[in-house]
């Protein structure tokens, strides 16, 4: 598995150093969609106490990293993120000039890979100086073509913090015991939650069939035990953007109308016609629907508050639909 901060190597990366400015965030993002140095609104920085350097200038390329960052590195980083607008498809992000000003002053990147966010690799390459980064998608050992939706994986949001902790002690080993405590404060207490609302669901209603409109659903279902019965295909067609084959429409829209699933979820940011049509079959079979989202929604606290409130949604959708509990 890579080191956290070797040069990022998917998609034919070049890791580079990183900047960004914005006290670590412990609350939800911003309402601006780009969370720059200029624009992005400081929230209360956690820690356990002032930082023993200066800290660190930190980009999040997605606000939900952003938030585990700002969790993990305290009084210690200075942190943007540029994927923030809830209202947004972060598929269809087109980076601005400010986005790529906000690259010159970072010291450590953090970005998912896996054709999510490729714009952060092309912005890196044009800096003499680069930052170090830390490309997710390659130190889980994934692939383009994989499911981009990592941070929906439990266990893989452990590694991606382990990571992040690792990158933030390389760029400034003065710190490490600061970030130490940080990383055991997060992976102890600040999880439990959100463990627990993984572990409720898996022990009430495993085996319970259940449909996703695209693929962002698909690590939550295996860590929750549901049987995701979607046609995968028509999932990643969604997903990205493409029409599904008629044949993979025709048996996800009898998977509704003959309620052989329980639940629909699909993805607030992406809205289609296919989308909305489909939605609209649920309702009408009397199925029931829970809403995910790519990026965390204004009011969020921490990305772990906005992943518990909605395993908890999911949770009542099931009860009420005649999941296995």
């Amino acid at each position: 598995m890579p080191a956290a901060c070797a040069p990022a190597t998917d998609n034919s990366r070049t890791p580079a150093p990183v900047t960004a400015r914005t006290p670590a965030p412990t609350t939800g993002p911003s309402p601006a969609a780009t969370l720059s140095p200029a624009a992005s609104e400081p929230a209360a920085s956690a820690g356990i106490g002032p930082c023993p350097t200066a800290p660190i200038s930190v980009i999040a390329v997605e606000n939900f990293y952003w938030n585990i960052l700002g969790q993990l590195g305290g009084q210690c980083v200075e942190a943007t993120s540029i994927l923030a607008d809830p209202s947004a498809d972060p598929h269809e992000y087109q980076p601005t000039a400010n986005d790529a000003k906000s690259y010159q002053a970072a010291q450590f990147v953090v970005e998912n890979g896996l054709g999510y966010d490729d714009f952060s690799d092309k912005i890196i390459a044009t800096m003499g100086q680069k930052p170090a980064v830390l490309n997710v998608g390659s130190m889980l050992g994934l692939k383009v073509g994989d499911n981009p939706h990592v941070w929906y994986n439990p266990d893989y949001v452990d590694k991606i913090a382990r990571a992040m902790t690792q990158g933030l002690k390389q760029v400034d080993p003065s710190a490490a015991g600061y970030f130490d405590q940080q990383a055991a404060a997060f992976s102890g207490n600040s999880l439990t939650t959100y463990r627990s609302s993984v572990a409720q669901i898996q022990t009430r209603f495993k085996g319970t069939p259940v449909g996703s409109t695209e693929s962002i659903f698909a690590y939550m279902a295996q860590a929750t035990s549901l049987d995701l019965i979607s046609p995968p295909a028509f999932m990643n067609a969604v997903a990205e953007g493409n029409d599904p084959a008629a044949r993979d429409l025709a048996v996800f829209q009898d998977q509704i109308t003959k309620r052989q699933i329980k639940v629909l979820v699909y993805n607030t940011q992406t809205v289609t016609n296919l989308t909305e049509q489909l939605k609209a079959m649920a309702t009408a079979n009397h199925v029931s629907m829970v809403g995910v989202s790519e990026t965390m929604p204004l009011g969020a606290k921490s990305f772990q508050d906005w992943q518990t409130n909605q395993l908890q949604q999911l949770s009542k959708a099931l009860a009420a639909n005649g999941g296995q509990g």
